[in-house]
């Protein structure tokens, strides 16, 4: 019965026509409500260049918590994950888990290309390719994890509240980790055991596979008249399942250890965005949002070892907050 009637709402906001945002109501300044929520005209995420799979224009940088890049020509940018970069090398002074004699160091840069730029006004998707390298200097020894990266964007507009996305990115490494030429070297070593936790929770944020199926819908907007502002103001509900595998193996003369943990879950968030009106009418001169979000998450962890190993790690926890907040900038 709640799918029922909330299909029932969305086919109503949609049967809504555009057209009632006319010119002249415009001019007079009037908002019609399409709902007690809804007093402008909706407009989604990926149409003011606030989804992964809308690559910045010419000359538009964009950064958020999980990547920042910049549009060199039309459907191509470049971009690195700066944040993660920069704030690796002092994670210990911010989470307990990480000791002062350990050191993380993260680099990680891609190329993206445009391969659909809002088609019909609704589709957007773009790939990129990059290379990516995590270095944890642990208790015992330094780790190190490199590969490639390849990235899939998709996102589509079903109706004037509602856009369904798709997210994949792969992680293929060069190899295993080979941690010591000494024999039992892994069961026989606590700070190893310390080691192997926290590499395997430090990949898990740059996992093997990751996929993601948000869905966002416009739950309220504020116009100009009522905000004082030059342009609407948007509150957006997400839904985004997601499935996480990170595969992890550790190798000595004697001894081989494989850890795959599969991650499912769902992460519900509220969304705050801001587009401004470029006053040389070409497209937008700048875009925010801000995001806060629950994620509930179950993780399954897999060994293949050798009959002398004997350890396990530790899984993600079922609750997890999430937070983001980025922006678009077009000199």
């Amino acid at each position: 019965m709640k799918i029922v009637t909330i299909l029932a709402i969305l086919f109503f906001c949609e049967s809504v026509s555009a057209s009632e945002f006319s010119e002249q109501n415009r001019s007079e300044g009037k908002t019609p409500a399409l709902t007690p929520w809804i007093h402008a005209e909706t407009k989604p995420l990926s149409q003011q260049g606030l989804q992964p799979s809308t690559s910045p224009k010419e000359a538009e940088l964009f950064c958020s918590f999980d990547n920042c890049l910049f549009g060199f020509s039309r459907g191509i940018s470049v971009g690195s994950n700066i944040f993660g970069m920069i704030t690796s090398s002092f994670l210990d002074t911010v989470n307990s888990d990480y000791k002062p004699e350990t050191n993380l160091t993260l680099w990680d840069a891609f190329g993206t290309f445009q391969m659909l730029d809002n088609v019909g006004n609704k589709i957007n998707a773009n790939a990129s390719l990059g290379a990516r390298s995590v270095q944890f200097q642990g208790l015992a020894q330094q780790y190190d994890t490199s590969g490639l990266t390849a990235k899939i964007n998709y996102s589509q507009v079903v109706n004037s509240l509602y856009e369904q996305s798709l997210f994949f990115e792969l992680f293929i490494p060069f190899g295993k980790k080979s941690i010591s030429h000494q024999n039992n070297f892994i069961s026989s070593s606590a700070d190893m055991n310390y080691d192997i936790n926290m590499v395997q929770r430090i990949n898990v944020k740059y996992p093997t596979v990751y996929l993601r199926l948000p869905g966002t819908i416009e739950l309220a907007n504020f116009s100009s008249s009522q905000t004082k502002m030059e342009m609407p103001i948007r509150i957006y509900g997400k839904i985004q399942p997601f499935y996480i595998l990170d595969v992890n193996e550790f190798e000595s003369s004697s001894e081989y250890l494989k850890i795959s943990e599969s991650i499912f879950g769902s992460e519900f968030a509220g969304t705050v965005s801001y587009e401004s009106n470029d006053p040389r009418g070409e497209n937008r001169r700048f875009s925010f949002f801000g995001e806060l979000g629950l994620k509930i998450q179950y993780a399954s962890i897999q060994y293949d070892r050798s009959s002398n190993v004997t350890m396990s790690v530790d899984k993600e926890p079922l609750f997890e907050l999430s937070a983001n907040l980025g922006g678009s900038y077009q000199f």
